[in-house]
């Protein structure tokens, strides 16, 4: 699989991240400044084991988030999790604090909903992979980080 290839399959997890419901299938992966409150993904329902990334439409992901610091930064880091493999993928908007919801700074002990919205291409290849997103603070410390199951169809 080429290098074009692995990061369309990674924006294709990026989105189901940002598109799935807080269940049992979304888990933490890390997070340490802060936690996630709820998910919510347009193409993902609470009965799918996976939340399936249409190729050709777009994802709308709401993300309830809670910090337990103060926080001045907020960048958005992807990856796809395929056989095993952590893939990066660049996000389009990586600065969180710009159209996405955020204002920052944030305050510590603040809620607050971060919100995206991205675009599955139909040159993503079909694949089923795991997305972990994460935003970041200044120190690159984890202020929530998602583990989403996700198949692109």
């Amino acid at each position: 699989m080429g290098i074009q290839t692995r990061l369309y399959t990674f924006l294709f997890l990026f989105v189901i991240l940002f598109l799935v419901k807080i269940e049992s299938k979304y888990s933490d992966c890390g997070s340490t400044i802060g936690e996630f409150t709820s998910v919510n993904i347009s193409s993902c329902s609470e009965q799918s084991i996976f939340c399936p990334l249409k190729r050709g439409t777009s994802v709308n992901l709401s993300v309830g988030i809670h910090t337990k610091k103060e926080i001045e930064q907020i960048n958005v880091r992807v990856h796809g999790i395929i056989a095993g493999i952590p893939v990066p993928f660049k996000v389009p908007q990586p600065d969180a604090c710009h159209n996405s919801g955020l204002i920052c700074p944030l305050p510590e002990n603040y809620n607050e909903t971060y919100t995206a919205t991205l675009p599955i291409l139909n040159k993503y290849p079909k694949i089923a992979v795991t997305v972990l997103w994460e935003l970041l603070n200044e120190n690159q410390e984890k202020i929530i980080c998602i583990s989403i199951p996700a198949k692109i169809i």
